[in-house]
């Protein structure tokens, strides 16, 4: 009899570890562009992320340039994400059945979330702070020396800590406005998030609600070669930033007229005011 109950107790703590898992690995990339990877942190081994394929806990993704990639976190494909180009995170959990917590070192992410369990939030950790919700769409992107967080939907409750990680401050950024956070310091002053940028989370937005959906959002042909046109200007914007100012240096030294002078900042102006995505 006792055996029968070991063998009954096994039985159950394995059911138990196995269904957790399957619970958690409901994450799955629904959209890859570009050159996107996955590290497993059983194996250590970066890989090709492809769509479809399954993302666990402890998981490592990062994007190259020009990639990005659509992740949705619950089964119900509610609570999903968009990592930008040239992004690297961690996927983490505070939770027994879905990923809620991001550990992000570089690169942008976006949020939007419709599913979070109650008395649990959604968490996006930086080097220096946490940005978390209950339930809404912002934006949190972090460089080497700054980090930016930006609500688009609801509250988004902004933590920051000093390089010994004693918390320096504990923020509630409201709907429509973001901050500025310089590394290991408090958060700046709240700035209004422009039209423009509410009209491109708007976008993002809709293309994760849609590939939930297991469908692709219908874009006009007009507005699929504004957007390819806009991309492409504001890629060789740059690059060739580089080479002008090597431009710009060669004729300074080459010449000391005044009208070239002016003509060469004229056009790294026309260069600068190009778009940035």
């Amino acid at each position: 009899m006792k055996k029968y109950q070991k063998v009954v107790t096994g039985a159950m703590l394995l059911c138990g570890l196995f269904c957790g898992a399957a619970l958690v690995e409901a994450a799955e990339a629904i959209y890859v562009k570009g050159n996107v990877q996955v590290m497993s942190s059983t194996d250590g081994v970066w890989k090709t992320l492809e769509k479809g394929m399954k993302v666990d806990i402890g998981d490592s993704i990062r994007t190259a340039r020009r990639s990005e990639v659509d992740i949705a976190l619950d089964a119900e494909k509610k609570n999903t994400i968009r990592l930008g180009e040239k992004t690297l995170v961690v996927l983490n959990t505070e939770s027994d059945d879905q990923i809620d917590r991001l550990n992000l070192s570089r690169g942008r992410v976006y949020s939007n979330m419709e599913n979070i369990k109650e008395g649990l939030s959604f968490e996006v950790t930086t080097p220096s702070a946490v940005a978390g919700v209950r339930g809404s769409s912002y934006m949190v992107y972090s460089e080497v020396d700054s980090d930016e967080v930006s609500a688009y939907k609801d509250t988004v409750f902004v933590k920051t800590f000093d390089a010994e990680k004693n918390q320096l401050s504990d923020i509630m950024l409201p709907q429509g406005f973001k901050t500025f956070i310089d590394r290991f310091e408090s958060p700046g002053a709240l700035s209004q998030i422009s039209m423009r940028e509410f009209d491109r989370f708007d976008n993002i937005k809709e293309d994760l609600t849609s590939r939930a959906e297991g469908r692709e959002r219908v874009e006009s042909e007009g507005a699929r070669r504004l957007r390819e046109t806009v991309q492409e200007k504001a890629a060789e914007a740059v690059e060739q930033t580089g080479v002008i100012e090597e431009v710009v240096d060669t004729l300074k030294e080459a010449t000391d007229d005044s009208n070239t002078e002016k003509k060469i900042e004229e056009l790294r102006t026309v260069i600068e005011e190009e778009p940035q995505y």
